[in-house]
């Protein structure tokens, strides 16, 4: 990529962290964060299963089974994903426990709202989903350097995984735009430390890689994500990375190697 587009790519990803971070400002005016609530909260009434599948997409076990096809061809982006949740996960986990914020659940009358999936009523504050899909967005984008559509489609479906948060009833908007911009933002804290420490594409070190991903993706179908509606995604994805690593495997030139 010329040095051009790598500016252009790295204004568009500044630009989103701008716009997630605007977000999570409007969500704290009076009456905002509930109202968006509710207003989210309506779609789910419509299409339960179609937002139990998008809330899917950000669990841990959805997010390593996406990430099985690059252990055969792209262990720079697994190495990339993995720095991401080392500095991902304890932000997300430290503001859950140091908040300790109650869910809609345990705040607004039964009758007011709808759950999808099992009732949660603690640690609302930040959505772990909503980091989860954005950091995997985010090392999606700067590992593979997407572009024009492909940086659309990745960017609006995690806008929709981490919009099914409020959908399903689990999280406030402020949840999940907080749990976005950490997940964003740790994907290009994770980049920067890639750039640092760069994997070597050792044989050993990618099939064990591919080994760990591909036991998280057998097990993704039998899964107790809490979301029985949206089993489906989960069948989707185990497919669909079993089946993209198959092809990957068949046309591979030995050695593995780290990039393309």
């Amino acid at each position: 990529m010329r040095d051009s587009e790598l500016s252009a790519l790295r204004l568009r990803y500044a630009l989103v962290a701008a716009a997630l971070a605007a977000l999570l400002v409007g969500t704290l005016m009076p009456g905002a964060n509930r109202a968006l609530f509710h207003g989210i909260n309506d779609w789910g009434m419509h299409a339960p299963r179609l937002w139990a599948g998008l809330t899917v997409l950000g669990d841990t076990l959805t997010a390593l089974a996406i990430l099985l096809p690059f252990a055969v061809r792209r262990l720079d982006v697994v190495w990339l994903a993995l720095l991401t949740v080392l500095v991902t996960s304890p932000v997300v986990r430290g503001l859950k426990l140091a908040f300790d914020l109650p869910r809609p659940y345990a705040v607004l009358p039964p009758e007011q709202f709808m759950v999808i999936g099992n009732p949660l009523s603690s640690l609302s504050f930040p959505s772990g989903h909503s980091a989860t899909v954005f950091a995997l967005a985010g090392v999606l984008v700067l590992g593979l350097q997407l572009r024009g559509l492909a940086f659309v489609l990745v960017l609006g479906l995690a806008m929709l995984a981490a919009l099914s948060r409020s959908a399903v009833g689990a999280h406030w908007p402020m949840d999940i735009a907080a749990g976005a911009l950490i997940g964003w933002g740790g994907a290009a804290l994770g980049a920067w430390l890639a750039a640092r420490w760069a994997v070597r594409p050792h044989p050993y070190l990618q099939r064990g890689f591919f080994g760990v991903l591909l036991g998280c993706t057998l097990w993704l179908p039998f899964h107790a994500s809490g979301y029985p509606p949206g089993y489906w995604m989960q069948y989707l994805v185990a497919l669909g990375a079993l089946g993209m690593s198959v092809l990957l495997l068949w046309g591979r030139k030995p050695p593995l190697s780290g990039a393309p």
